[in-house]
């Protein structure tokens, strides 16, 4: 057990570490926005919410602004190079995806914040883990059939009402952070090759 939370400081470390370049910047503005915009003369989390739920369209793009706003810092979170040679240790693997899908879940907890204050607790809980199930696809870019049809879980998911967007999520996240996790040393190679020149002289 002591070995295991060993494991998870370090993992944790270097993905504070990684995402704080984008995290600071961004969570900082929100911190500064978001009172003002949420003041007691301002919008209410409840009204956002509720425009959301009577509006597919606007779940979505909601949503999608979000997942853009915060992709920097999930993609950090995700690819640790230096965490790669980890994987050989002889540690089963859940422990890494429960590490990383709490690497999402951290990401994604302002937009839980909006939803548990707009619909409640378990609205907020159903809202981080849909966002980090998708951001998990996405950075996974693996398109199986297991991955497919977790996006449309996902998808179905948030445009539900929260009684169902739980189970929905709790089932399909999983494959999004499972994705993110194998892919993530294939996607850290093909950045580093893509940061070299590909024609030799160009070395020169």
């Amino acid at each position: 057990m002591k070995a295991h939370l060993a494991l998870a400081r370090v993992l944790t470390s270097t993905a504070a570490r990684a995402a704080a370049p984008s995290a600071i910047p961004l969570y900082l503005g929100l911190f500064l926005v978001l009172p003002v915009l949420f003041s007691p003369n301002g919008l209410q989390a409840s009204t956002v919410t509720g425009a959301a739920k009577a509006s597919p369209l606007l779940a979505a793009s909601l949503l999608a602004a979000w997942l853009l706003l915060t992709l920097h810092v999930a993609c950090a979170v995700v690819d640790l190079p230096a965490t790669f040679p980890l994987r050989a240790l002889p540690v089963h693997r859940a422990l890494f995806l429960v590490v990383t899908g709490g690497h999402l879940a951290v990401v994604h907890l302002p937009w839980a914040l909006l939803w548990a204050r707009g619909e409640g607790v378990l609205a907020g809980v159903g809202a981080v883990a849909v966002a980090a199930g998708v951001h998990g696809l996405l950075l996974g870019r693996s398109w199986r059939p297991a991955e497919i049809g977790a996006m449309v879980a996902l998808g179905l998911a948030a445009l539900l009402p929260c009684a169902m967007t739980v189970p929905l999520a709790a089932v399909a996240a999983p494959v999004g952070v499972a994705s993110a996790f194998r892919c993530a040393p294939e996607r850290s190679s093909r950045l580093r090759a893509g940061a070299l020149p590909r024609w030799a002289p160009a070395a020169l």
